[in-house]
């Protein structure tokens, strides 16, 4: 006996069916990834330095962020370092990992304005590079390092 005989066809119906079934789950699936890798991260944005390893900034310093998906650019009150990670990698990940695992830029002025402009970049530049985990609290941008001691705290822009 042939399939024809059998009715084992699948009706035009039940093709439509599976069709639409089909273009759902994938549009569903690029929305999902879409949001979770996307630009719509709560970390991206534009930052400003609150606090450097627990302390308040230089009086008159202002230390700023502008993080993207896959890259930065910040200003350090001397310089302005600026990255982009190889393999479009996510710095801030939706799992809160942080990670500036990539070549960064940065000008070298060296800042004789004020005592302890330099000192402060440094340990900002070192600070931000050793960023491993990331966390927002009341509207506030908390980067950790590997230890879980948050070593930055941003206030966002606007």
């Amino acid at each position: 006996m042939d399939r024809a005989a059998k009715n084992e066809y699948p009706r035009l119906g039940d093709l439509r069916m599976w069709r639409t079934a089909t273009v759902a789950i994938l549009i569903f699936a690029a929305v999902a990834f879409t949001t979770a890798c996307g630009p719509n991260s709560p970390a991206s944005g534009e930052w400003t330095l609150l606090m450097l390893d627990g302390s308040p900034l230089i009086a008159g310093t202002e230390i700023s962020l502008e993080l993207g998906d896959t890259g930065f650019e910040t200003r350090d009150g001397c310089n302005r370092l600026s990255g982009q990670s190889r393999r479009s990698e996510l710095i801030a990940q939706p799992d809160g990992t942080f990670a500036m695992s990539f070549e960064v830029s940065r000008t070298d002025a060296l800042c004789v304005s004020q005592p302890g402009i330099m000192e402060q970049a440094d340990r900002y530049a070192r600070a931000l590079k050793t960023g491993n985990r990331y966390e927002i609290v009341e509207g506030r941008l908390e980067i950790a390092d590997f230890g879980g001691v948050v070593r930055l705290v941003f206030l966002k822009r606007g």
